[in-house]
């Protein structure tokens, strides 16, 4: 269900906000899930560095809530995303997974994350991320009064 965007200019900056961080998450591997044995963890992490800095990126473009002190419903949801969600996962898996994929030689890199004993516990931390952005993603969709991208978001909720 739609609304139309109304209110202060702060409030519909926050609806544009969380449009544009929406359709961030909405079109990235961050809600889609990852089938056991396809894609490469090292291309999962990369776009979800590339999102948070996407999301760093909107909120100073949306600058400060009216109320100091004060966190909107757009800043909360972006600050779970970067802090609370992806950046504790980058910082986890990231450098891991890059010195493992780097130090083995001759195969490929799939065959190389394959053969990484800690592959599992990385997919894992991926799908309980993804299950918590895709409802970080469904509720900026409500907050921008717009249907969610997320053709699969019902299953979440």
């Amino acid at each position: 269900m739609t609304r139309p965007i109304s209110g202060t200019r702060n409030q519909i900056d926050d609806h544009m906000a969380a449009w544009q961080l929406h359709v961030e998450l909405a079109t990235r591997i961050a809600v889609v899930p990852l089938p056991r044995d396809q894609g490469l963890l090292s291309e999962a992490l990369s776009s979800l560095e590339v999102l948070a800095d996407r999301v760093r990126e909107i909120l100073r473009e949306r600058g400060p809530h009216d109320t100091p002190g004060e966190m909107s419903a757009f800043q909360t949801a972006a600050w779970a995303v970067t802090e609370d969600i992806v950046g504790p996962l980058l910082t986890r898996w990231k450098r891991r997974l890059v010195s493992v994929v780097a130090a083995s030689t001759g195969a490929g890199p799939v065959d190389r994350e394959r053969a990484w004993p800690d592959r599992s516990a990385l997919r894992d931390d991926l799908e309980r991320a993804r299950l918590q952005l895709t409802t970080i993603a469904v509720e900026l969709a409500e907050l921008a009064g717009a249907s969610s991208l997320i053709a699969d978001h019902e299953e979440i909720r």
